[in-house]
């Protein structure tokens, strides 16, 4: 099918992004691909005029795709970036099976590097407009954050979609700046003391905890770590049962796991779900199976706060107080351009504890007991 080039520009160091126009309506999904060929091309070389791409806008988009390719010095690229706008483009496609999966109750964890992005900012861009309920985790790894393209797209999306996560990593960051943590381990340590102290307080001395922990995560280790050290130290004699799942079972076999183990084990009378992806399907799987255990978890998702408003099994969700590490950089940063000490590891931020009242109340924002 015939299409026209309508726009270019540079969405990182090194990155040349275009946008065509179909002339016949274009269905995809978001991940796929297509081929694009280029008719008369200013520069021509034996490697012809034809390449795939993987289409980066959304499908709500379309007929207008949106590309992007790292700028090698190609004559394909070089014609993109000095051809004119309205240059005759043939489109063939769009073609591929790489999607995000259906099944919303599975999270998604999206792994790229560099220019490896670009069909990952398609599924997430239609995840996020579609409101989609899956739980994504974005791995980003790249030199310098000005390589990275659409870095800000993420950051934006992530504080749109509460169930996106995401995880930029840099290879070779800026040599003079600083390193400062924010909601590291000591957060970690501060949630697994937080659900301690929330179990014991409805429990007491008769609690019994099935501690549901992932050792695929290294940083539920902390958490583990502070919820058991509060625990003991709170109550010597109270019980506690570990199920260890790996990151596989999450929202899949998960919840018929913790059922299995409830049914094996009458005298549990706490879940506590260290990572807030365990919650997913879990009131459903316990309901299904005749069980009403309690159950907290951390970090609300928009699935989890429907759990609380709807008064299942899911009383109380862990998470720390974000709104005071914005401070806590621009402190550190001036202190540092003041030639002052400052704590590169910062301690851990106040705990909130979210639960069905406030959940109840919530919209765009989330209501929250403060601990």
């Amino acid at each position: 099918m015939n299409a026209r080039l309508i726009k270019t520009d540079h969405p990182a160091d090194h990155t040349l992004g275009f946008v065509i126009e179909v002339d016949e309506p274009f269905e995809f999904r978001a991940g796929q691909s297509c081929d694009l060929t280029l008719v008369n091309p200013p520069h021509e070389d034996g490697k012809g005029s034809t390449r795939t791409f993987s289409i980066t806008s959304a499908p709500n988009e379309a007929p207008r795709l949106m590309f992007a390719t790292r700028q090698t010095g190609s004559a394909f690229k070089r014609s993109l970036e000095d051809g004119p706008l309205g240059m005759a483009i043939e489109v063939d496609g769009p073609w591929g099976s790489f999607v995000l999966h259906d099944d919303a109750a599975r999270p998604a964890v999206l792994l790229a590097g560099g220019i490896g992005i670009t069909p990952f900012r398609s599924m997430i861009k239609d995840a996020v407009e579609r409101r989609l309920a899956h739980a994504i985790t974005l791995l980003y790894s790249n030199r310098t954050q000005s390589s990275a393209a659409f870095f800000s797209d993420f950051v934006t999306w992530s504080h749109v979609k509460r169930n996106f996560t995401f995880v930029p990593t840099l290879t070779d960051p800026p040599a003079d700046g600083i390193t400062v943590t924010f909601a590291g381990r000591s957060s970690s340590r501060a949630i697994g003391d937080a659900m301690a102290t929330w179990v014991l307080s409805k429990k007491g001395k008769a609690s019994n905890v099935l501690l549901v922990h992932s050792s695929s995560f290294p940083t539920l280790g902390d958490v583990k770590d502070g919820f058991e050290g509060r625990y003991k130290a709170l109550c010597s004699a109270c019980k506690e049962t570990v199920l260890d799942e790996p990151a596989t079972a999450i929202g899949k076999d998960l919840p018929q796991n913790v059922a299995a183990k409830l049914r094996s084990d009458s005298s549990i009378n706490y879940v506590v779900a260290e990572e807030g992806n365990m919650l997913l399907g879990l009131p459903e799987a316990l309901k299904a199976a005749g069980i009403n255990v309690p159950v907290i978890g951390q970090y609300p998702s928009e699935t989890s706060i429907q759990y609380l408003k709807d008064g299942s099994i899911v009383k109380a969700i862990v998470m720390t107080q974000q709104v005071d590490s914005m401070f806590q950089a621009t402190d550190a940063l001036a202190r540092a351009f003041a030639g002052q000490d400052f704590q590169a590891d910062q301690p851990a931020s106040p705990t909130w504890i979210v639960t069905p009242s406030p959940a109840a109340r919530a919209s765009s924002t989330i209501g929250c007991t403060v601990r």
